[in-house]
């Protein structure tokens, strides 16, 4: 639901092979603030977490995401989290800009942006259980994943 904004965002911008221009990218950037406006209309009584992850997910933790600038823990940690999933998910899938990343590479990525676009506690936690998170992303061994993380969760 963190993207929820994107139906505002119209087809040929989303689905742009190349890069976006500067109207464009501002179109783009305002898909937090209208997936936020949106679901708290729909829904007014759903979680602020859910709000907050949509509103803030693009915040970079040094300040220089969008919509607002927030810093650090001025972020809502489940925007942080979803930050760093929504990364994760986004350069292992293919884009019509480029082919999926394969997981080392997401990797080093997350490691790369570690304090600056992404929080670097939950980049470790993510690099820590990157294996399981794989798991759980394609869909297989969701009851061997559960396991694994209830363990974890108990050590």
């Amino acid at each position: 639901m963190h993207d929820v904004g994107k139906i505002f965002v119209p087809p040929e911008i989303l689905n742009k092979p190349g890069s976006l221009t500067v109207d464009e990218r501002t179109i783009m950037n305002r898909h937090p603030v209208d997936g936020a406006w949106f679901l708290s209309a729909v829904r007014p009584d759903l979680h602020r977490d859910v709000l907050d992850a949509a509103l803030y997910h693009h915040e970079d933790f040094d300040g220089r995401g969008y919509p607002c600038g927030l810093t650090a823990q001025r972020i809502p940690l489940v925007a942080r989290i979803i930050a760093v999933a929504d990364a994760i998910d986004a350069l292992l899938s293919p884009r019509v800009y480029r082919p999926a990343w394969v997981p080392g590479r997401v990797r080093h990525y997350l490691a790369d942006r570690s304090g600056t676009r992404l929080d670097p506690l939950v980049v470790s936690v993510a690099i820590d259980r990157f294996d399981t998170l794989l798991t759980l992303r394609q869909g297989r061994g969701k009851r061997r994943a559960k396991l694994i993380l209830l363990a974890e969760r108990e050590t």
